[in-house]
Order: C-alpha cells, then sequence, then structure tokens
C-alpha cells in the first residue's frame, strides 16, 4: 500500500470520528418505558374497539332497513289479499227454515223448588207477655223448667227450650238484658235461676213431645242423626265407631267429627272416656 493510500484511510477514519462526535445526542440509545408502552397499547385497544363498534351499528342499520322493508312487503300483500277476500255460499233450494220464527222451542223448564223441612217450633216462642220476644221465651222456658223441678238449670237447658243455641247472641244477649231487670239471677257459674218478679212475668208451657225429640228437631241433619245414635245408648256411654256407625258416618271423617264437636259446644253430649260419647242428662229430665 503507498503512503498516498494511508493518508486517504486516515482522513476518512477523521472524519467518521467527527460525525460520531457530531451527532452523539442523536445516536443515544432509547430508553423503554412501561407506562408509554401501557399507554400506547390502551389507545391501539380503544381506537380498535371504537372501529368495531361503528362498523355493527353500520351493520345493525344495514340490517334494519331490510327487515322493515321485508315486514312492509308482508303487511301490504296481506292487505291485499283481505281485500280480494269473497265468502260465496249458495243457499240449497230444498233447505227447510233455519230462522228462529220456524223453530220450535221448547220453553225451559225449572226443577220444582222442596222447600226445607219446617224446624219444630219451640213452645217458648207461642208464649204471651209484655216483654220483647226473645227475653219473653227465656223466661217462659226458665219457669217451664221450674215447674219440672229443675230450679237452677243451665244455659244449655234454658237456651234449647227458648229455641236458641246456648253460645249465640240470640240468647246471650236477651238473657243479659233479663237480668238487669232483675228478672233472672245467676246463682253459679253456667247456672240461670228466675226470681219472683221473673215468675209473674212468665208464661210456662207443656212439651208436646219429649226434651230430647225437641232438640233433636232444631238440630242440623247431621248433628240430629249423631245425637239421635248416641242419645239410643242412654244412659250409658257409647264408643265413637258404634255412635258413628248408628249415624250411618265413619268414626274418622270429618263428616262425623265435626258435627260432634258442635254437640260437644252446645252441652248435648259429653266425653267421659277417652273415645266414649255420653248424652246430657238434662235431654232426659222429666
Amino acid at each position: 500500500m503507498t503512503r498516498r493510500n494511508f493518508a486517504r484511510i486516515a482522513a476518512l477514519t477523521a472524519e467518521v470520528e467527527q460525525w460520531k462526535t457530531s451527532n452523539s445526542a442523536k445516536l443515544e440509545p432509547l430508553h423503554s418505558d412501561a407506562s408509554l408502552i401501557a399507554e400506547a397499547e390502551r389507545r391501539g385497544f380503544r381506537k380498535g374497539f371504537e372501529d368495531a363498534v361503528a362498523q355493527a351499528r353500520q351493520s345493525l342499520d344495514v340490517h334494519r332497513n331490510l327487515i322493515g322493508e321485508s315486514i312492509k312487503n308482508s303487511c301490504a300483500s296481506i292487505t291485499h289479499t283481505l281485500s280480494v277476500l269473497t265468502l260465496d255460499l249458495q243457499v240449497p233450494n230444498d233447505i227447510s227454515s233455519g230462522s228462529p220464527t220456524g223453530r220450535t222451542v221448547p220453553a225451559p223448564t225449572r226443577p220444582p223448588v222442596v222447600p226445607p223441612a219446617a224446624r219444630s217450633p219451640s213452645p217458648a216462642a207461642s208464649g204471651d207477655g209484655n216483654l220483647p220476644g226473645p227475653q219473653q221465651r227465656i223466661l217462659n222456658s226458665l219457669a217451664t223448667r221450674a215447674r219440672m223441678g229443675e230450679h237452677q238449670p243451665n244455659n244449655a237447658q234454658v237456651a234449647w227450650l227458648a229455641g236458641y243455641s246456648p253460645a249465640s247472641t240470640s240468647y246471650t244477649n236477651p238473657r243479659s238484658a233479663l237480668k238487669t231487670a232483675g228478672l233472672i239471677e245467676y246463682p253459679s257459674p253456667d247456672r240461670v235461676s228466675i226470681t219472683s218478679d221473673g215468675h209473674a212475668a212468665a208464661r210456662p208451657f207443656t212439651l208436646t213431645s219429649s226434651l230430647l225429640d225437641f232438640v233433636i228437631g232444631n238440630l242440623p241433619g247431621p248433628e240430629a242423626r249423631i245425637l239421635q245414635s248416641i242419645a239410643a245408648h242412654f244412659p250409658n256411654a257409647v264408643p265413637n265407631k258404634k255412635a258413628a256407625s248408628g249415624a250411618n258416618y265413619s268414626a274418622s271423617s270429618t263428616s262425623y267429627t265435626n258435627p260432634r264437636s258442635a254437640l260437644r259446644t252446645k252441652d248435648l253430649i259429653s266425653y267421659p272416656a277417652k273415645d266414649q260419647v255420653r248424652a246430657a242428662d238434662w235431654l232426659f229430665a222429666a
């Protein structure tokens, strides 16, 4: 290699070094920043999402228009079909008249109404006196019990003879009015007695049947049948199975147990022992 070539290489090397020196700032290594990278990624994702939403909306608009046009065309077709629809019926010449005047329609018939069986009226109901009806009947019942030798009957005895249920307000309200007027007294719990003033205002009566028959005649059907079955064994108690059978019921059915409970509430029967029923003593008073 000649001296001239060495000089040329040295000159070129010097120029390279000079260029590197003058551009050293531009050649500094880039420092990576994680936050800058993450932000760039978010911007990229957001841009991609916005582009996808725009494309979806554009596609929805296209499909909406297509569906609308399809519905519009279908409605127009249906409307046209209905407008040209006709009903062409031919009535045969030999058909019989179908008008209402040409038919004979039997008049509707109503089944005969069977009146309910009348209850036996309370003998006390016809008792004369100056008191309101319910009070007079209760007072008459007490006077009748006293004439039978029962001077302090219980409420069930008095109420049933007057034609009332002992737990009803139809009995308890007029009874309270009689107590306030001094015509009756309460000598002990569940007992009633008539005073001398009460006797003066009362009209005792005579039963035309037994007291038991009178009470049975004023009970609902199921209760009447069960009481009659139980009373048939008085003064003995009877098992529920036998009492129910005598009234044509099953001892375990509510058709028997519910009316039986009602009879107990009305003081017409008692439960002297487990699975035993007995008619009340007062039903057989002379």
